[in-house]
């Protein structure tokens, strides 16, 4: 309908094509190339991978020792669903050494390996967003220990 035309003109004004709003074969063209370079720094629809970056802030690292476990994205996107709010993650992938230097942090943390994140969600239950994440495939997921404030710990 009026909508998709819409917003095809958004892709081609984007992609210096004439602005019909009709599906050709140079639009599906121009879409895919701007899906790809979307998918560089995109890990789902709500999470960049930016956002998983090693809190050392490349004194240790470059930011990424590890790749993010596809479960835990699935995880949080499907919490990012269930409370319609933007998700904060308050600690993501994290190397030896800046994981060594965190108070309360274990020497196997799943942080290491990015099978673990610590989020926020603004004004929800933590007891419920844990629940749901034990509901949505979490091997493990707890809050309130005295250095993570108001976030909750995934692993999976």
């Amino acid at each position: 309908g009026d909508k998709t035309r819409a917003a095809r003109k958004v892709i081609q004004k984007k992609s210096g094509l004439k602005q019909t709003g009709d599906k050709s074969s140079k639009y599906e063209k121009a879409l895919k190339q701007l899906y790809a370079k979307r998918d560089k720094t995109m890990l789902s629809k709500h999470f960049k991978k930016s956002e998983f970056k090693c809190g050392c802030k490349g004194k240790y690292c470059n930011g990424y020792p590890k790749e993010i476990s596809p479960k835990l994205i699935g995880i949080l996107e499907k919490l990012r669903v269930t409370y319609d709010k933007p998700i904060t993650i308050t600690s993501g992938l994290r190397c030896s050494k800046y994981n060594s230097s965190l108070v309360g942090s274990v020497p196997n943390s799943a942080h290491k390996s990015g099978k673990a994140a610590d989020i926020y969600i603004p004004n929800a239950s933590l007891s419920g967003i844990r629940s749901k994440a034990y509901a949505y495939g979490a091997a493990y997921a707890y809050y309130g220990t005295s250095n993570m404030g108001n976030a909750v710990h995934i692993n999976v």
